[in-house]
C-alpha cells in the first residue's frame, strides 16, 4: 500500500497590489508578491509612495522595499480619508 498525500484543491485567487487593488500589470509594472505570498504590490506603486523609502538591505525586500515598510504603508493609505481621487492615487498624492 502506498500513502499519498492529498492537496487541497479550492479556487485559486490571483493577488493583487495592496495599494491600487488591482493585478494589472500594464499601468502599474509588474507586480511583486513576498515570499510568503503575504504581500503584493506593484512596483511603481511603491515608487510613487509617499512615505515608502527604499531599502538596502538584501533580507526580506520585496523590489528593493522593506516588507515591514510596504506593509505599514498600505496599512497608513487605507486610513486616509480624501475626496475625489481613486484608491490607487490615496497613498501616492497624500502627504
Amino acid at each position: 500500500m502506498s500513502s499519498s498525500v492529498e492537496q487541497k484543491k479550492g479556487p485559486t485567487r490571483q493577488r493583487k497590489c495592496g495599494f491600487c487593488k488591482s493585478n494589472r500589470d500594464k499601468e502599474c509594472g509588474q507586480l511583486l508578491i513576498s515570499e510568503n505570498q503575504k504581500v503584493a504590490a506593484h512596483h511603481k506603486c511603491m515608487l510613487f509612495s509617499s512615505a515608502l523609502v527604499s531599502s538596502h538591505s538584501d533580507n526580506e525586500s520585496l523590489g528593493g522595499f522593506s516588507i515591514e515598510d510596504v506593509q505599514k504603508e498600505i496599512k497608513r493609505g487605507t486610513k486616509l480619508i480624501i475626496s475625489q481621487i481613486t484608491r490607487r492615487e490615496r497613498v501616492q498624492k497624500a502627504i
